[in-house]
């Protein structure tokens, strides 16, 4: 991870002031750190960086596949479910967050909530 300036100067005035990090930037300093590593389960910091991860590469699976977004959804369910990515785009995305490690989400449902659709 590389720190921003501006992510720097929120960790210095975070010490000096003796105030708390903003919770994202300090799950990323945890996490560079190796630091996340120590808590087990859902609620893990490490976990939760995969599955944010994992989420992207799904979102950018979504957005490479063409057409309308239901349909695309339910694309992406059938890839995922018959474990057959695609040579395309959205399959090499889709791989990518296969490796990861994290679960793949396998319902419609789940997807949807992923690719930011809602109804």
């Amino acid at each position: 991870m590389k720190l921003t300036p501006t992510e720097r100067l929120k960790i210095k005035l975070s010490l000096e002031l003796q105030k708390p990090l903003p919770p994202a930037l300090a799950q990323a300093v945890l996490i560079e750190l190796g630091l996340a590593y120590g808590r087990t389960g859902k609620q893990s910091l490490a976990y939760q960086d995969a599955l944010n991860r994992r989420n992207q590469y799904i979102l950018a699976a979504f957005e490479a596949l063409p057409g309308k977004p239901w349909p695309r959804c339910g694309e992406l369910v059938n890839r995922i479910t018959s474990g057959q990515w695609g040579d395309d785009k959205s399959g090499q995305y889709l791989r990518q967050a296969a490796a990861i490690g994290a679960k793949m989400p396998a319902s419609f449902k789940m997807l949807a909530k992923i690719c930011g659709l809602s109804g």
